[in-house]
């Protein structure tokens, strides 16, 4: 475990810091939250914005503290050392800057998804823009710690992927079956246009009602609406749908023994499992995807395998919002599988990933969603999965 200063040297630190007063006058004038991190990571100063908006009536509560303890992320209490010091820290953009500084003493740019949780249950995801580099003379081996916020220009990102790719493709498959039955007299050939076309519009629209969706989610304000579900009967149309969708079609392995009915929200349960299929389709290399559902206990599960296996520094990071391996305005998958699963749903998604037997998902839900228990609802979105 690595070493920390006492905190009568933190206290030290700071007093000696915050004498300098051209120091402590640009703080505050600064447009971002700023910390100040002695050689250990450790906070010595911060300004007035950082207090504010953690609601910190004195900095001295937070001084020693590494900045994922302040910013109350979730992986900074689940080893003694804390912030900096579990796998998840391997692949956060805040600690990589800390450490490329005090390596090669040069300013830093870098982008870090965090979640934190200032009450170890509701969870809240950032984007976050961190600009590192050297104190310099005022105090020598410290580090200037700068966060800005980002995560309107993501989601600004996300909605121009949506409406200037996905729906524009959509869009314009729509457009192509209303020429083609513009041009069309034989009846039969008519219906079957009028069906593709119709596929294509409510393609549109479900994309954009899933993004409104994941906005109200995450400001608590989508209702849910249970009403009684053929789980197996939903998985093979929405499969159905996802199968059609791919380019070339992928192959749809079904395995289960009885039909499963379960009370859900027939909406919001229909998203989760579009994009558990949607990522199994993605990453199957062209291997059938196979589905299987089954009774656990008290549990129903939906488990979706496919044969790629995920590596670990993207294991590490899969439920973030805005982390994707397909490029920028990406990254709400599997973020939305799980804030819809859990957190509206009362259900658990897991997920396992290793080379010998690909990837596989499991979500697990109640039978009936007006009875499950609430404690294991995504009030948590704890992310546990196994890494390898």
């Amino acid at each position: 475990m690595d070493s920390r200063l006492s905190q009568e040297q933190i206290v030290q630190q700071a007093e000696t810091l915050a004498r300098s007063g051209a120091i402590q006058e640009l703080f505050h004038i600064l447009p971002y939250l700023v910390l100040v991190l002695n050689k250990q990571r450790q906070i010595i100063y911060s300004n007035n914005g950082l207090l504010q908006v953690l609601g910190i009536v004195s900095l001295h509560e937070r001084l020693g503290c590494r900045p994922g303890e302040m910013l109350r992320c979730i992986h900074s209490c689940k080893t003694p050392g804390g912030c900096g010091t579990t796998a998840y820290c391997s692949v956060c953009g805040a600690n990589a800057a800390i450490l490329e500084v005090q390596q090669t003493g040069q300013s830093v740019y870098r982008e870090c998804l965090m979640t934190s949780s200032s009450d170890g249950q509701t969870t809240h995801s950032h984007e976050l823009s961190i600009h590192a580099m050297p104190v310099g003379q005022a105090a020598p081996e410290s580090i200037l710690f700068m966060i800005r916020d980002i995560s309107e220009e993501k989601r600004k990102k996300a909605l121009e992927q949506l409406f200037l790719h996905d729906l524009l493709n959509s869009a314009g498959a729509a457009k192509g079956f209303m020429e083609l039955i513009h041009m069309t007299e034989s009846l039969p050939d008519l219906q079957e246009l009028c069906g593709c076309a119709k596929e294509a519009v409510d393609l549109i629209i479900g994309e954009i009602e899933n993004h409104r969706d994941l906005v109200n989610a995450e400001k608590g304000e989508l209702a849910v609406n249970p009403e009684l579900i053929s789980l197996n009967a939903m998985i093979r149309s929405t499969a159905d749908a996802v199968r059609n969708a791919s380019e070339p079609p992928i192959e749809m392995d079904y395995q289960w023994d009885e039909e499963l009915a379960l009370v859900s929200d027939q909406i919001l349960l229909r998203r989760v499992i579009t994009n558990m299929l949607k990522n199994a389709a993605e990453a199957s290399g062209g291997q059938p995807v196979r589905i299987r559902t089954g009774r656990q206990g008290s549990k129903l599960f939906i488990e979706i395998r496919n044969s790629g296996y995920m590596p670990r520094e993207v294991q590490l990071q899969l439920f973030k919002r805005s982390f994707s391996t397909k490029g920028e305005g990406r990254g709400y998958g599997t973020y939305g599988m799980k804030l819809f699963g859990e957190r509206y749903l009362k259900g658990q998604v897991r997920f396992f990933s290793s080379p010998e037997s690909g990837t596989t998902f499991t979500f697990w839900l109640p039978p009936d969603w007006r009875q499950g228990p609430e404690d294991e609802s995504a009030s948590k979105m704890a992310i546990e999965v196994e890494i390898l």
